[in-house]
């Protein structure tokens, strides 16, 4: 909270005596403002900087524009829980942090539509953040399929190339079309590709690459790469389908989460 009145005070300074260097504006307050000599100024320096040019310097928007800065410069730990709600969030912010939330208005009881439109957009803000980061693990496990696959068609003499589908239209149901031999020919694999950092490894499936997997049987298998140790388990079909619900009644699932009974890893790569 230190830091937050530091910065508002700061802010208030300038906008009396603008171009006066930070050093001298913090040694200036502190002479004139003995009740204000306390606070963080170091770290209202920094927080101030990070403030919108133009600020409403009403109390419950100025701290609301700091902590948007903290959240933007930081991201605190506590951001992860906005999802669950505002209550997940303050059991773990400290002290000091409730205060800043508080003076801020994001605690009123009820909450008001600014209030409530602040958390929600953390909440989407969020969210947002951890799909990009599982787009990103999703296609680097897509990028280790492939490479695998460009090596066994070199080693298996097919004068093809892997084709990575996905990367040109995702509704395929299917991420990657490689080939294998079939006597004196070759014929086609697909390949839909997942990736996991939890343990045990699991999988989302949606509808449609269910749908894939079901028109094309042997001809597809799938690839599950577990993060970080990068090892790669097979598995087919059938295996899968145990696994798949049933629709009920006017319910149609679209996806679901699947935690195989794995192997032995089929490989594990060395990147």
């Amino acid at each position: 909270m230190s830091a937050f009145e530091a910065a508002q005070v700061l802010r208030s300074f300038r906008q009396r005596n603008p171009g006066l260097p930070d050093q001298e504006a913090v040694k200036t307050i502190r002479a004139i403002r003995a009740d204000l000599y306390a606070l963080d100024y170091e770290a209202g320096l920094l927080l101030e900087a990070a403030l919108p040019a133009l600020l409403d310097d009403t109390p419950d928007i100025f701290f609301r524009a700091c902590i948007d800065a903290i959240i933007n410069m930081h991201r605190p730990l506590w951001t992860r829980l906005a999802p669950g709600g505002r209550e997940q969030v303050m059991r773990v912010v400290p002290l000091n942090g409730s205060q800043c939330f508080r003076a801020a208005g994001l605690l009123e009881t009820p909450p008001s539509p600014s209030t409530w439109s602040w958390w929600d957009n953390l909440a989407a803000q969020v969210r947002a953040d951890h799909d990009a980061a599982l787009i990103e693990q999703g296609r680097e496990a897509e990028w280790w399929s492939f490479q695998r696959e460009t090596a066994l068609i070199a080693e298996a003499g097919i004068d093809r190339e892997p084709v990575w589908a996905s990367i040109e239209d995702n509704s395929l149901g299917y991420d990657i079309l490689s080939y294998r031999r079939s006597g004196i020919s070759e014929k086609s694999r697909l390949i839909e590709v997942k990736s996991s950092s939890l343990t045990p490894a699991r999988m989302i499936l949606t509808r449609n690459e269910w749908k894939t997997a079901e028109r094309y049987g042997d001809a597809l298998e799938f690839h599950l790469w577990t993060i970080p140790d990068k090892q790669l388990f097979i598995i087919d079909v059938e295996t899968v389908k145990r696994s798949i619900p049933a629709n009920r009644g006017n319910g149609d699932w679209l996806e679901v989460e699947i935690v195989p009974n794995l192997p032995l890893a089929d490989d594990e790569m060395d990147m």
